[in-house]
């Protein structure tokens, strides 16, 4: 089977025009999916095909350059955005008003625990792996199973 690409089809086109100016000029018309053609009408519809892949590869390619240069556009804007941030909370600090007119929010706060939090969080937390009984890798190791077999009562 050939290759289908927009040559192979550009080239199949052209050979079919030629063919019917060469090969087919005492035929009044010729009939093609069901449809009569003179044979002008003919090679203008095999042209028309060719002309508007042509029409069709040139939008791409000017559509492939749009995209290209949208997307430089973007990157260069993009990396001055950051910028404009970062002069924006050197100037106006952790002030959400200022910034928010810049479409920027304030950093967050970490929120440091405090001992007490963690101490409770450690407490919570062996309380949840005891009502569970969830273990670790070690003390897994130490459960052992014992089989009780029940015995059959005698008659």
């Amino acid at each position: 089977m050939s290759i289908v690409n927009r040559e192979s089809i550009h080239a199949r086109l052209a050979l079919a025009i030629s063919g019917i100016e060469k090969r087919l000029p005492s035929l009044p018309s010729v009939a093609l999916l069901g449809v009569t053609y003179t044979r002008p009408q003919a090679i203008a519809l095999f042209q028309k095909a060719i002309d508007t892949s042509a029409e069709v590869a040139l939008a791409r390619a000017k559509w492939l350059e749009a995209v290209k240069a949208d997307r430089a556009a973007t990157r260069t804007a993009l990396l001055a955005l950051f910028d404009l941030r970062s002069l924006a909370r050197c100037l106006f600090g952790s002030a959400a008003e200022p910034l928010a007119d810049f479409g920027f929010t304030p950093r967050k706060v970490e929120n440091k625990r405090s001992g007490d939090a963690i101490q409770k969080a450690a407490e919570r937390a062996r309380a949840t792996r005891k009502a569970r009984r969830t273990m670790g890798k070690n003390q897994k190791k130490d459960v052992r199973g014992s089989l009780e077999v029940p015995r059959a009562a005698l008659p």
